[in-house]
């Protein structure tokens, strides 16, 4: 039987989707999230896929939680063959007027810290699981190149933590080589989520579909790249 997935911010969104779609393909995934107690749609998947689907407390930003997740899955000596960091923050104010530095700093905690010391901490369970790979849910909104003053976008803390999530990522990718553990940077598209707004032009499941045919078709080896939902690659 294949190794499980390992998801964060499986409650809703992106996350939820790529459980759902996992599950469907009859894969095996640990799906965490902040309240558990809360999500509704992931313990219906769980009471559909009981064998499945394992659901577990995990705020990313913590790090006595992120610990204590880490030395149960150890424990337990499960071998995870993919890790997908989903879970994500975008600050409340845009643009330099409105900036706050404890929005600042909660963002870059979540997109940029809390991804580094989740693969830190869940090493020994990607190398159980080896070959294993850890996707980074990026942005395109992180790449240099693709800015333009036209975007008008201005997420100061959101679009950089990203990009520091880029860097970040490469560096990981050069040093799990060794591990036959590859990592790749996924951005999932505009999205109809919480954070992506009503008006984002694709669906949660629509995104999460094109993110599993990209990974499924990655290669033991392919490491360190930056590609959109539809395996295209971005600049950086």
């Amino acid at each position: 039987m294949q190794a499980p997935t390992f998801i964060t911010g499986a409650n809703r969104g992106i996350g939820l989707a790529l459980t759902e779609a996992l599950l469907a393909a009859d894969h095996s995934v640990v799906a965490t999230c902040r309240n558990p107690q809360k999500a509704g749609q992931l313990h219906a998947l769980g009471k559909a896929h009981p064998h499945r689907l394992r659901i577990l407390p995990l705020d990313v930003t913590d790090d006595a939680s992120v610990d204590s997740l880490a030395a149960t899955l150890i424990r337990d000596r499960l071998p995870l063959a993919l890790l997908i960091n989903n879970a994500g923050a975008m600050e409340a104010g845009f643009g330099l007027d409105n900036a706050n530095r404890e929005e600042f700093d909660r963002v870059f905690r979540t997109n940029v810290s809390a991804p580094f010391f989740l693969v830190k901490s869940l090493l020994p369970c990607l190398r159980m699981g080896a070959p294993a790979r850890v996707v980074q849910i990026s942005s395109i909104l992180g790449s240099i190149a693709s800015r333009t003053p036209e975007m008008g976008f201005r997420c100061y803390a959101y679009n950089s933590s990203k990009c520091a999530l880029n860097m970040l990522s490469v560096m990981l990718a050069e040093e799990l080589a060794g591990d036959q553990i590859d990592v790749t940077l996924l951005h999932p598209g505009w999205v109809a989520t919480e954070m992506g707004g009503k008006e984002a032009p694709l669906q949660p499941r629509d995104s999460a579909a094109g993110l599993l045919r990209v990974i499924g078709r990655l290669q033991t080896g392919e490491s360190g790249q930056f590609l959109d939902y539809e395996g295209n690659p971005l600049p950086w």
